[in-house]
Order: C-alpha cells, then sequence, then structure tokens
C-alpha cells in the first residue's frame, strides 16, 4: 500500500514516453533540452549542497532534489522554446 503511489508515477513515466515517441521533431528536441538542463541543475545541486551541510546548512530533503530538476526542466523548456522560434 505504501508504494501505491509509484505505480501512479511509473503510468506517467509511461504517458511522458508515449508523449515524446508521438511528437514531431521540435517539441522533442524542446522536451530533451529541457530534461537536460533540469538532470544538471539537479546533479550540480547534489554535489555542491553536501558540503554545506557539512558547515551548518539545514539537511537536505529528498523532495528538494525533485523540486529543483522540475524548475530546471520548466526552465529548459522555456528557454529551448524561445530558442526556437
Amino acid at each position: 500500500l505504501a508504494l501505491l503511489p509509484n505505480v501512479f508515477l511509473v503510468a506517467a513515466l509511461f504517458a511522458y514516453l508515449n508523449f515524446l515517441r508521438k511528437a514531431d521533431e521540435m517539441i522533442r528536441r524542446i522536451q530533451v533540452e529541457g530534461l537536460a538542463i533540469g538532470f544538471g541543475a539537479a546533479a550540480i545541486f547534489m554535489v555542491g549542497y553536501p558540503p554545506l551541510e557539512r558547515v551548518g546548512v539545514a539537511v537536505l530533503q529528498a523532495d528538494t532534489v525533485l523540486i529543483v530538476m522540475m524548475i530546471g526542466w520548466v526552465t529548459g523548456q522555456m528557454i529551448a522554446a524561445w530558442r526556437s522560434r
């Protein structure tokens, strides 16, 4: 029962992959660029934050990385869409 939300997340992942497969080339490029920027932002955040924890900054919550990744994804999509105009 505790893992039931993961079933919905897996379903959302497959729906997103289906969307990407059916999307045209420009939409796919925008999405992939957004994902790349989101992943990169989260990776930089995860590497850069632990040293801050050692010097007294609040301990990182697991969902914080997800929020950083989502903000990076949206920002990357906006940048890619703006460039494709």
